[in-house]
Order: structure tokens, then C-alpha cells, then sequence
């Protein structure tokens, strides 16, 4: 975990650990590397929990590109925010159903706090990027620069570890919800961020300087 010059903590896959980077994809911005390579099953990357993701219901903001092939008929889970069991007590899920994006905010026992499914449609066999940015009242979701979808942001339950390209931390357990696909710039914030989609790396892109702290 990392804090960059604009005060910012970010998060990517260089502090969370590597997993294999593709040689048959190239990145969002054309280059043979820095690429999370998820298309195995099980395939997952485990990032503990840190002092600054106190979310609650402050701002946040998470960023990520993705490619995955057509839809197969399974969820498939870019991140989760685990919690001390499954579904509910997780604090917060990301699903790829269909064409569209579900996010759902466990309540910690037997429901969902806040979720939905989005309207845009993803582009399958490309790559897309995904914002979901929460401002203390309302969580907006992005869908390559467009409007998703909107929930009135709950006070989101603590969480133990990040997991990218899956739900379940039992490393090695075969499961057919894992991501199936390549993510790229990953980047979980503890701010508000614009809504645009970045033409370079996030790192140095001005159009995803953050706009509130």
C-alpha cells in the first residue's frame, strides 16, 4: 500500500503481488505487459486489508480495465472485499453477469445492504473500464465513461483481505466464478475521482486527478 503525491492510497497489482502476465494480450494502452492473467480457473490475487480502507460511508473510489470473452452463463468476479464467511458477510462484491455489471454491499447476515445490476452494456473480447466512485451519500457507477447505475451508498462492513479476479480466498479450491479474463490498472482510492476514462496509465493521467479528498 502505497500513498502517491496527491495524498491518494492506491492500490495495484505491483503491492498486492503478481500473478502470471499474459505474452498473448496486450494492455489497454498497447503494451505486452503489467497484465492480470485470470483466465484459469481458481486463479485469484490475495491483498490484505489496510488502515486506510476505512470506507464506511466516506469517499472511495475504485478504477480497473477488463477483458473477458462472451459471456459463458456463470458469474465471474473481478474483486471482493472479504468478509468472515461468504455472500453476506462480505463487505463488498463486484459480478460480471450476462453483458452487465452487478455490485452488491453485504449487510453482514442475510442480505444485501445496497446492490444492483447496471444497464450499459460491457464489449466482450475488449477491453473495458470500470468506476465505481462513492461520494458518502451516493455510489455511481461507470461503465466506459457512461452512467451505470446508482445506490444510496450503505455503511460498508468490515473486511478482512482484497481478492482480485475471484470471491473466495481458499487459494487452490476450484471454483467456475472466478474472473475468466485479463484486468489491468487497478486502483482503489480513498477519494472522490472523475468520471472519464484514462487515455495513459493512471499513475500520470490528468484526467483521473481526484477532485475531493
Amino acid at each position: 500500500i502505497t500513498k502517491d503525491y496527491s495524498g491518494l492510497i492506491s492500490t495495484t497489482f505491483s503491492t498486492l503481488g503478481t500473478p502470471s502476465v499474459s505474452t498473448s494480450i496486450q494492455d489497454p494502452y498497447g503494451n505486452n505487459n503489467g497484465v492480470g492473467d485470470f483466465t484459469n480457473d481458481g486463479d485469484r490475487v490475495l491483498g490484505p486489508y489496510s488502515k486506510y480502507f476505512n470506507f464506511l460511508k466516506n469517499p472511495w473510489s475504485i478504477e480497473f480495465f477488463f477483458w473477458v470473452p462472451p459471456y459463458d452463463g456463470e458469474y465471474h468476479h473481478p474483486l471482493c472485499f472479504k468478509g468472515s464467511g461468504d455472500w453476506y458477510t462480505d463487505a463488498f462484491r463486484i459480478n460480471i453477469i450476462d453483458s452487465n455489471i452487478w455490485i452488491g454491499f453485504g449487510d453482514g447476515s442475510s442480505g444485501w445492504a445496497a446492490s444492483g445490476k447496471g444497464t450499459q452494456n460491457l464489449t466482450f473480447s475488449a477491453w473495458n473500464f470500470y468506476q465505481i466512485i462513492a461520494d458518502g451519500t451516493n455510489v455511481n457507477c461507470y461503465l466506459n465513461g457512461s452512467l451505470d447505475q446508482t445506490l444510496t451508498q450503505p455503511t460498508m462492513i468490515s473486511f478482512s483481505k482484497i481478492i482480485v479476479g475471484h470471491y473466495r480466498d481458499d487459494v487452490g479450491v476450484f471454483d467456475y466464478r472466478s474472473l475468466k479474463g485479463y484486468l489491468s490498472d487497478l486502483r482503489i482510492s480513498t477519494c472522490i475521482r472523475s468520471a472519464k476514462v484514462p487515455t495513459s496509465r493512471l499513475t500520470n493521467d490528468h484526467n483521473t486527478i481526484p477532485v475531493s479528498y
